[in-house]
Order: structure tokens, then sequence, then C-alpha cells
């Protein structure tokens, strides 16, 4: 007679109960059987117990004639660990065992087996009330139900089965019946920009929504991420239960690297003593973020195995000594973080210990691209019922599109004009259009080529708004003053007579060009004068009387090459006007006589 105290129970590595799970009474004399070979059986209560087994995970074995066999594999044992079990009742008559059938997609191979419990072959089987989906049948001997179906729907039908000793059984079902599950997305994603926020939504159509994404080979472009609604940037969510490989857009690292688990955890173990492992994930966060995540450590030893958290290198938890539980923090700052998980095994190889992560969450999250390149992942997606489909795609991460053109040139009325627009980053080819503003009669922009071309008629002032586009559809600006004037001229040819003694001033006239202009002379004025480099003034009071020829150089301020005018001109001075008559006019001093 098996009788277990309490005291016992917390001495023994693993113990628990079977029961049957229809009467919920114990099942005695259950074999259970350990992976490390050691074996025992339940008690007349069905309860049972493995004493000393030692840290670590085990499978285990649990059967009896008439039940269903059942193992659990990657069973954590410690001290106090409860596995209790149910187990199916012996098969006593025929039955339809199966409770559901898979759900169908139009065009698609079906054949899917019905389970048949305590039967005598041969079987016969048949359809006793409602239809099957079009394009599937069953057949009357083996129950499958086999074809390809041909119209969607909901559809309820009955089968009933016929052993060889004439027992019978019936049982209800009903087939969903949905158009073939797949992306609509196509392959080549939109653009990304480096430094830029990204958002883009994956979708799906047919099947049973809700749908799940996941990326299942490949990865995204660093510093974006793929939530589980199907969503690529914006404010989504990182919610990660690693069902399948290692997230390709981790980073692994250590002595060991990590693996996924039976359990489908991100999983630290095999590690050698002061051996570490770790993985890390950057991401760009949105202010007030949070994450959580699950977490287990489990250490055979009394030296403490430690696994840390950390943000940004500053420790948030440490977990030890057989703990397992959930992590959560909020209030994340925005901005570019670095989470970290790394454990650090002290104790001797001899001993087992092993650490976990599980169900980790980021919520708020920024997606902001942060290499340029061609990412190629594939995701998959799944539906309500299971169906699954996957698709490869890539994204492209460029560089922001820009206009690198300094200022425009300025322009001459009647003179030839070009300049070439530049743009960098997106993809080429580029377009060019002119967003706002008229150029002047004669000038045109080369949408293809991005080049200001022609022979102005007119003077102009104005901004002139360009707008530039790459292959993939993105745009940027520049806006620039545009100015055409009239050519430079000297409209003086000589300047005005001066006399000795007298003040002169007298300006050198000229037309076109932009101001303001600069004037130079490279020979001597008539001495007493001189020439205003800003105003183009000769000023001055001439003391030396004669002819003189000089040569003046006129600049303006055009861009990016200024014009010049160059002429020789010339000032006569002459004496000063002298009256050598009486001061009494002739006739005058006739009468006075």
């Amino acid at each position: 007679m098996f009788l277990f105290s309490q005291s016992l129970y917390a001495e023994t590595s693993l113990y628990g109960k079977v029961t049957d799970l229809e009467t919920g009474y114990g099942i005695p004399t259950v074999a259970i059987t350990c992976s490390n070979g050691e074996q025992t059986q339940t008690s007349p209560f069905g309860e049972y117990y493995f004493d000393d087994l030692g840290y670590g995970l085990y499978s285990f074995t649990f059967s009896k004639p008439g039940y269903a066999t059942q193992t659990f594999d990657n069973v954590i044992v410690g001290d106090n660990q409860v596995l209790n079990v149910q187990m199916s009742p012996p098969c006593t008559a025929l039955n339809i065992v199966t409770d559901e059938f898979p759900p169908a997609s139009v065009g698609k191979s079906y054949n899917p087996a019905i389970e048949i419990n305590c039967k005598t072959e041969p079987l016969q089987f048949e359809i006793i009330s409602g239809d099957l989906p079009p394009g599937l049948s069953l057949d009357s001997e083996n129950g499958n139900i086999t074809g390809i179906p041909t119209q969607d729907g909901s559809y309820s039908f009955s089968i009933g089965v016929t052993d060889a000793l004439e027992n019978y059984a019936e049982k209800g079902f009903m087939i969903v019946v949905t158009r073939e599950l797949a992306f609509i997305t196509p392959e080549e994603l939109p653009v990304a920009t480096r430094g830029q926020n990204y958002l883009f939504n994956i979708e799906a159509e047919n099947g049973t929504i809700p749908y799940q994404f996941n990326c299942i080979a490949g990865s995204l472009p660093k510093g974006l991420f793929l939530s589980k609604n199907g969503q690529i940037g914006g404010g989504s969510d990182i919610h990660e239960l690693f069902e399948d490989n290692l997230p390709e857009n981790w980073e692994y690292g250590g002595d060991v690297l990590p693996s996924i688990s039976n359990e489908q955890r991100l999983q630290f173990s095999n590690l050698g003593q002061n051996q570490t492992s770790f993985v890390q994930l950057n991401c760009h966060t949105t202010g007030n973020a949070s994450i959580s995540f699950d977490f287990g450590v489990v250490n055979q030893s009394n030296t403490s195995d430690i696994m840390t958290f950390t943000i940004d290198q500053i420790e948030q938890g440490q977990f030890s000594n057989n703990q397992s539980d959930s992590f959560d923090l909020e209030g994340l700052a925005e901005g570019i973080h670095d989470f970290q998980w790394t454990f650090i095994k002290q104790s001797s190889a001899s001993f087992y210990s092993a650490a976990w992560i599980d169900n980790v969450v980021i919520q708020g999250m920024n997606s902001v691209p942060t290499e340029i390149g061609t990412s190629y992942f594939t995701i998959r997606v799944t539906d309500n019922e299971g169906r699954t489909v996957k698709k490869n795609f890539r994204i492209s991460v460029m560089d922001p599109l820009r206009i690198d053109t300094p200022p425009l040139p300025n322009g001459i009325v009647g003179h030839p004009y070009e300049q070439q627009l530049y743009a960098t980053g997106g993809q080429e080819p580029y377009q060019w259009h002119l967003f706002f503003g008229r150029p002047p009669a004669g000038i045109q922009l080369e949408t293809d080529t991005g080049r200001l071309v022609g022979t102005p008629q007119e003077t102009a002032y104005g901004t002139l708004v360009f707008a530039v586009v790459d292959a993939h559809g993105r745009m940027t600006y520049m806006d620039s003053i545009f100015k055409v004037v009239e050519p430079l001229e000297m409209i003086s040819e000589k300047m005005p007579e001066g006399r000795i003694g007298e003040e002169y001033s007298e300006s050198i006239m000229m037309s076109g060009g932009i101001h303001p202009l600069s004037f130079t002379c490279a020979d001597p004025l008539p001495s007493g004068l001189v020439l205003n480099d800003q105003t183009g003034i000769i000023y001055g009071t001439p003391n030396r009387m004669g002819f003189y020829n000089f040569n003046v150089t006129v600049k303006d301020q055009k861009l990016p090459t200024p014009q010049f005018v160059n002429r020789t001109l010339s000032i006569r001075i002459s004496n000063k006007l002298i009256i050598i008559s009486s001061a009494i006019l002739p006739k005058v001093q006739k009468i006075l006589k």
C-alpha cells in the first residue's frame, strides 16, 4: 500500500497523480518511466513520486493497458515539482473519436482521415444527413474525405460507421471551405529611407481572419520590425514567441549561442563553467514605450548561475536560483535602445543549469532603417484555422532624396544660359519638374536631364521651386532665386569738359548688369580729380589743363561670373573763362558821353 506524506513530498524531486479523464478517479498501477532509466508506478490512488532525480530536464512516459500512452518531454525537475496527468479511459464500445475536420480551401487537395475507437474491421462509412462540400467525397471503407473543394462555404453533415459486429456509431461534423489563403502584397515593398520612419502593412486574403504574420527566414532591414498584424514600421509592437528559428533581426553571441527549445523558448544551455551566452536587440522606441517578457532559470548547484537583463548597458534585472516569472518595465525614453539578456554559468560543468526567455513584447516601436541596401526575407501568414502560406519579399533602403544644386547663376538677356540641376539619394532615373514660378521667356527645364537651358529674352527676378521625383515616386524640392538682367554696357564715350579751379562731378553712365557695380581706372586722371569706385563718379577740382585719356573697367555682381566692361574715356580740362572786355559796353559809353 502506498501512503505519501507531505513531508515526503518535500524531499522528492517530482511527484503527482494520474487520473481517469472521464471519472476523475486515480488510476492504479500506471507504469511511469523517466528518461534517465528510473521507473515507478502509481499507488492504488493514482499517486507517484521520483526521488533524487537531480535538477534538470527529463522526459516521462505514462502507460497502462487500455489507456493511451502519454509522454511528456523537457519537464523541469526541482524541489516540490508537481506533474499531474490525465489518461483516456479504456475502450469499451465503437465510437467516432474525431471531433472536427480541418478547414479546406477551394482548389486545394483535401484528405483528412477519420479516427474510430474500439473497431472490428471491416468498417462501412456513409453520409447520414447533410452534404459534403462540392468536390469532396467520403470513402465508404476507410472513412477518408477526399477531393478538391470547388465552392467556399460552411457544410454540415453526419457520418455513420458500422463495424463487422454490426456495432454502429454516428457523429455530426462541419467543414468550412474558404478560398485559398494568399498574400495580396507584391514581392517588392515600398522603398524605405535611411533615418526616416517607415510604415507599411503586409496584406493577405481569403482563409479566416484574424491573420498572424511571422518572418520565418531572412531578415528585415536593420531598424525595421514586423508586428503580428502584418505592420512593418510606424508605432508597431514587437511580440516574439520564438516559434520558429532564431529571429534574424536579433543578435546572438557568447561562448555558446542560444537556441530554440522544444517548448519554443529562447534557451541558454549547454554552457561550461564561466561561460556566457547572450542575445541582443537594438530598436528605436517612441516615448513612454514598454517591455515585458517571461523568463526562467534552472540551477542544479548551489552556485548562483545568473541571467541579467540590461537596457543600454544598465542592469534592469537579475534572475537566478530556479526563478520562473514575468518581467515588466514601462516609461522607456524615446530613442535607440540596446536590450540584452546574458546568462553566466559560474558552476561546474557537471551541474546542470540553464535559462530561457519567451513572450517578449516591446510596445511603442519606431521603425527607422539605419543602413542602406536591399534586404530579402520570407513572411508566413497563418489564418484563424491554422492554414499557412509564405512568400518572399524585399525592401530597399536608400539615402534621402535631395537636390544638391547651388544657387542658380544669373542670366543675361540674349546670351545662352545652361545650368545643370543635381540630385542625390533615392533611385535613378530622376524626373525634374518646375513646381512653382515661371522662368523668363526663352528658358525651359528639361524633365529627363534636369538642365535649365535656353536664351532668355527678357529680364526677370523671382523664386523658382524645382521638384525631383525618383524611380520609386519619392519627391523633394528646392527653391532658388533666378535673376536675368540686360547686358552690362557703358553708355559714356567721353566725359564732359572741366575747367581749372572749378569743381567737377560727373558720372560714368552705365546700363544693365547686376548692381552694385565697381569701377577701376588703370590710368591717371587729370590732376585734382578722383574716381569713386562704387558710384562711378569722377569728382574734384582740376588744377592743370590738358586732354586726358584713361581706361575704365566696370564689374557687376553677376553670379557665378561677373560681367566686365572696359573702355577708354577722355576729359578735356580747359583754362578758366576770363572776360577781357570793358565792363561798359561801347554803345553805353557813347550815350554817357
